[in-house]
């Protein structure tokens, strides 16, 4: 159920595409899974089932700036074919001031996933053993999920 470990460094700024800091958030926890993002990122401390503090480090958007404070790893329930799947996302950026957690598909691909965009409009997450792990639905152009 958990994914490899990856190792991320919080010394260089790293950068935000602009949907990444529309304001999307209604009340309710929104998963954008990002291609272009190179860290997962999160703003909600309650999720993170481990973590530590870090020095600020900056993080630079098309049009905002927003500080990581700490890193540790992240338990999300995602839809799958059965029903809901758990993602452990490591080394989950902590980011108090986005509107939203910012998956990385080049973190869930470098840690050792299969990531499909069908032409039925979603992100297909699959394991190394071929298992599907998650379907993401496509809305308004963005693969995000509300929790």
């Amino acid at each position: 159920d958990a994914s490899p470990a990856h190792n991320v460094t919080a010394t260089s700024a790293l950068t935000l595409p602009d949907v990444a800091v529309s304001a999307l958030a209604d009340g309710h926890r929104r998963y954008l899974f990002d291609s272009g993002a190179s860290s997962h990122m999160c703003p909600d401390r309650e999720l993170f089932i481990s973590f530590r503090e870090t020095a600020p480090n900056n993080i630079q958007g098309a049009s905002h700036t927003f500080q990581s404070t700490g890193v540790g790893d992240v338990l999300i329930d995602i839809p799958s074919e059965t029903g809901t799947s758990k993602l452990r996302l490591r080394n989950v950026l902590y980011a108090p001031q986005m509107s939203m957690t910012l998956i990385s598909i080049g973190r869930i691909v470098d840690a050792g996933m299969v990531v499909t965009f069908t032409p039925e409009g979603n992100c297909q997450i699959t394991d190394p053993s071929g298992r599907s792990r998650g379907i993401i639905p496509k809305k308004g152009g963005l693969y995000y999920i509300t929790g």
